[in-house]
């Protein structure tokens, strides 16, 4: 992959995102396995790599730490060879050493950075900003924060440039959600941590998207004194998620009428039309902008949180509204009753709000999913807002890029192709490439556990 090339190079290398270190992209980015949900197989390839990656941000503790089901600790285990930050606090004071390093000129010390801030998925950004926390500690950083972080940690190494992939990941979990709101603030986050690439790397001027591809070059003049630093940006989405449309109508009235049509020469004739009434004026973007949670946190705290079992339909509507900005209607709050009681009141839910559904407890599903989708029509009818599915789409993606290589991504391209022309941005070609491959094809790399 590209960052294997990159390292090829003598470049530093790193990957920020906010889903669990061994999700799809950054287990795409950093392993080389054959199913994308070996999460634990995954974990011990990242963390036992060697060389290891420079940097890697992001959540998925409970992969890495005892609670594997190997019991393994690989933390632990691997401590002496990473620094570890488990909150925006514990990054923050590293960012601070780190800067203390450059500035003494000690960056030989630095050892790679790991940052794991959640047991599973980091926050959606509305949760983020909005639940309350226990403690300091289990404050998560923007991913903004991380960015930042990862691009001044990755130039301390001293290294001929480096490769960050970035990926804004949850705008995909709310479109799986069919979660206007939480979509809506993730993409925000991502929008702030590109412009934090840009202001980092003076790439120039850009939008950004879903993921976000950053190498940065170094570059001897003739003298030999000068440094050209060449920073390539390149920000696209793996695709399309929900079938979002902006312009739901939501007050149709079918009206039957009557027209004469007459036909030269012949009677005039009674012609049966419909006619749909209705408005279609926008939509309401204060509506997600306003909320102060993400569907799948307040169905799991209306499923779940002991006080929210324990109050009345009036309390329970108080709080929707509270959370979504508008009030239920009774018909809403009549299927979220339903879905309630259909849990026996000594069910019990995990301690973590957020994902407290491991798979298979059907109870739990009982409550959590029709609530979850009684609230997404809630806010679909409210903000105008509609969803065509709850998977992948086909519609077309965007690529954007910044940097003097800009021009390779003009125009359409077949998605392969933008991998292709990431290559050539970085400068990574089949002499690059070959060896990296014979040498896996060679040492016979696993690509699923033993004993699978």
């Amino acid at each position: 992959n590209t960052l294997e090339g990159c390292r090829a190079r003598g470049m530093a290398t790193g990957i920020v995102v906010t889903t669990v270190l061994p999700h799809a992209t950054p287990a795409a980015w950093s392993v080389h396995v054959s199913a994308r949900y070996l999460y634990d197989f995954i974990a011990q390839q990242q963390i036992e790599a060697d060389p290891p990656l420079d940097v890697t941000l992001g959540g998925g503790r409970r992969y890495f730490d005892s609670r594997r089901a190997d019991s393994r600790d690989l933390l632990a285990e691997h401590q002496h060879r990473y620094t570890i930050v488990k909150s925006a606090q514990e990054l923050q004071t590293q960012m601070e050493a780190t800067a203390r390093a450059v500035e003494k000129g000690s960056t030989h010390a630095l050892k790679p950075l790991l940052g794991l801030f959640s047991d599973e998925d980091m926050d959606y950004e509305v949760d983020r900003l909005n639940k309350p926390h226990i403690a300091d500690d289990s404050i998560e950083p923007s991913l903004r924060d991380m960015v930042k972080a990862a691009i001044a940690h990755l130039r301390a190494t001293g290294k001929h440039g480096f490769c960050l992939v970035v990926e804004g990941s949850r705008v995909d979990h709310g479109g799986h959600d069919n979660d206007v709101s939480a979509s809506l603030w993730d993409a925000l986050a991502y929008n702030d941590a590109f412009a934090a690439v840009l202001e980092e790397t003076g790439a120039g001027a850009g939008e950004g998207e879903v993921g976000v591809h950053i190498s940065e070059r170094r570059r001897k003049s003739r003298g030999g004194d000068a440094i050209d630093m060449q920073t390539q940006v390149i920000s696209v989405a793996d695709h399309s998620t929900g079938g979002l449309t902006l312009g739901l109508q939501t007050d149709w009235d079918m009206t039957y009428a009557q027209e004469q049509v007459c036909v030269p020469g012949d009677a005039c004739k009674a012609l049966l039309g419909t006619y749909p009434v209705g408005t279609t004026d926008g939509w309401s973007p204060a509506i997600p902008a306003g909320a102060k949670s993400s569907l799948s946190y307040l169905s799991a705290q209306l499923c779940c949180s002991s006080q929210q079992r324990a109050s009345n339909r009036q309390e329970r509507a108080q709080y929707i509204a509270q959370q979504l900005g508008f009030e239920p209607l009774e018909s809403d709050l009549d299927t979220i009753e339903l879905a309630k009681n259909r849990l026996a009141p000594t069910f019990l839910c995990r301690d973590d709000l957020t994902h407290f559904l491991p798979k298979g407890m059907s109870k739990g599903e009982a409550c959590y999913l029709p609530t979850r989708r009684q609230l997404s029509l809630m806010v679909q009818r409210q903000a105008k807002v509609g969803f065509t599915s709850l998977a992948h789409t086909s519609v077309d993606i965007q690529v954007f890029a910044a940097g003097s290589m800009r021009g390779l991504f003009s125009g359409m391209h077949e998605n392969h192709e933008v991998g292709q022309r990431m290559f050539q941005a970085v400068g990574i070609d089949a002499s690059v490439l070959d060896p990296i491959t014979d040498a896996l094809n060679d040492c016979q790399t696993p690509v699923l556990p033993p004993g699978y």
